[in-house]
């Protein structure tokens, strides 16, 4: 067995361990509660359903609202990705154009920042929102998730634009564009693998956020997907049925923005990491 043969057997390995646990939750959605309760389970459902899925849309009390929850998820996920990549293009472009005294360290303090653990900023987080009246909105929650993310975005785009020939630009300037010109017509056209890797990490990142979104929001209208999950959870009982069920469909809408995009992600993660 060549070498070749055998890192092919070993990456398939590696992706059915971790890609079983999915198929499982996905064949279980389809399951009866008796047979997903069962002490001897079977792979495949014996007796498919769709029973658990039906639930999800038919229960509509505010406390489950699995619709809405997707619903509310979709809405911060864009929102904060658009509001932080505004934010970080601004940012980006501005510290790989006109550096300053000290920028290359503050490029990398953003990512510093990103970095550090949010669990002690949870109570000033609070108490700032409460002060403006932000809580338990979802406003309040797309505010804080961008403040969380654009630090990673903007140190990710300033690769993008350093590794831009400035000469492009000013070319454009001797032709008679003007700066706003030069920049939206060429730069950042060649910035769109690092943009769609940015957006692509915001939205995901949103998507499964769970302690701000449990501090923030408290009314069930309000709640995102990991909030309306946990509502199938309680200290005396599980709903696996809709439990299974809606982690199936929560993983819908991100491979919906993830497989078109792919290619961008992973040129966009390979050449920032590169040019950085």
């Amino acid at each position: 067995m060549n070498k070749e043969l055998k890192r092919k057997i070993i990456v398939l390995l590696v992706l059915a361990i971790m890609l079983f646990p999915f198929f499982w939750i996905i064949l279980s959605s389809f399951k009866s509660s008796r047979e997903i309760m069962t002490m001897a389970p079977s792979l495949f459902p014996q007796d498919p359903t769709l029973a658990h899925y039906q639930s999800l849309f038919s229960t509509r009390i505010p406390s489950k609202d699995f619709p809405t929850n997707i619903i509310n998820s979709l809405i911060v996920g864009i929102s904060t990705g658009t509001i932080s990549i505004f934010i970080s293009v601004l940012g980006a472009y501005s510290l790989a154009r006109f550096p300053f005294k000290g920028s290359a360290t503050f490029g990398k303090i953003l990512l510093v920042v990103y970095v550090l653990p949010g669990i002690p900023l949870l109570l000033p987080i609070y108490a700032l929102l409460s002060n403006i009246r932000l809580i338990d909105t979802l406003l309040g929650l797309i505010l804080v998730y961008t403040a969380m993310y654009s630090p990673f975005s903007v140190w990710l785009l300033k690769s993008f634009f350093e590794a831009i020939p400035i000469e492009l630009e000013e070319a454009a300037r001797v032709d008679g564009a003007s700066a706003l010109r030069a920049f939206y017509s060429i730069t950042l056209p060649l910035c769109v693998p690092g943009i769609v890797t940015s957006f692509m990490f915001v939205f995901v990142s949103t998507w499964g956020e769970y302690t701000l979104a449990q501090l923030i929001i408290t009314e069930g209208a309000k709640k995102t997907v990991p909030l309306g999950l946990a509502s199938y959870m309680t200290d005396q009982y599980i709903e696996w049925g809709p439990l299974v069920a809606a982690t199936t469909l929560t993983v819908i809408p991100v491979l919906a923005v993830f497989l078109p995009l792919s290619k961008y992600f992973i040129s966009g993660l390979s050449a920032g990491a590169l040019k950085e």
